[in-house]
């Protein structure tokens, strides 16, 4: 005869109790609170305080500023910049791994923008028909992110230092992501170096630096936006 055990569970863990209306049992429509919201994205075993909030924005924060700009260009924004802001959001709530995996995305993203701009075959040549373009971005990025970075190295489009940066986003991701007998003991500090190394190869692929109060970039990375029609001359 099996005995009842008594296991210590979450109940519902995927369900936003106070925005489903199911939970409610045909009482007023729920309203939603700051402190709801934020206790629902949170890790279930922090409910961060605004002081823990503070100080991890602190902690994970310290280089933000150096990416004082960005051009306003639809791929730029979504698919690199606001994915690395939501890392920092995934931090500071308590989620680290979140901001693992986003700084993952991100340096996947920027290593197949940084192909993309050199205008170049997988080979390494010069092309400059669009749809010849199109499929030599295709060929890139479905090679793994190991492969790709190798090729920028080979091709001479990236530095030791950026691929340094993106070897360090990768394992720490791999590790994190792949293995689920990772350890979570170190995930901060970690989940700390990957947003370090993706806003470092943000920075120096785009060539954002200031000369003078004016914003420089990476020539190609201007001849991109000028593709896309961004790019306008002062006339002042």
């Amino acid at each position: 005869m099996s005995k009842d055990n008594i296991i210590e569970s979450y109940v519902n863990p995927l369900a936003f109790i106070d925005a489903d209306s199911r939970f409610h049992f045909g009482k007023d429509k729920p309203v939603l609170t700051a402190e709801s919201v934020l206790r629902y994205l949170s890790s279930e075993k922090l409910m961060p305080t605004m002081d823990n909030i503070q100080k991890n924005y602190e902690l994970i924060a310290t280089n933000t500023t150096r990416l004082f700009i960005v051009p306003d260009e639809y791929r730029i924004l979504w698919k690199i910049i606001f994915p690395l802001k939501n890392a920092i959001g995934s931090y500071i709530i308590g989620n680290a791994l979140e901001c693992i995996a986003l700084c993952g995305t991100v340096s996947e993203m920027l290593s197949i923008f940084r192909f993309e701009i050199a205008q170049i075959s997988i080979e390494g040549r010069k092309i400059s028909d669009e749809k010849r373009q199109h499929d030599s971005l295709i060929k890139f990025e479905k090679l793994g992110q190991y492969n790709r970075v190798k090729k920028l190295l080979d091709l001479k489009l990236i530095d030791s230092s950026i691929k340094d940066n993106f070897d360090v986003v990768r394992c720490i991701r791999n590790d994190y992501l792949h293995n689920l007998s990772q350890s979570l003991e170190n995930i901060s500090p970690d989940a700390k170096k990957t947003f370090d190394a993706t806003l470092d190869n943000v920075l120096k692929i785009t060539g954002l630096t200031v000369d003078n109060g004016r914003a420089i970039l990476n020539q190609e990375v201007l001849n991109y936006l000028e593709r896309k029609n961004l790019l306008h001359k002062n006339t002042e």
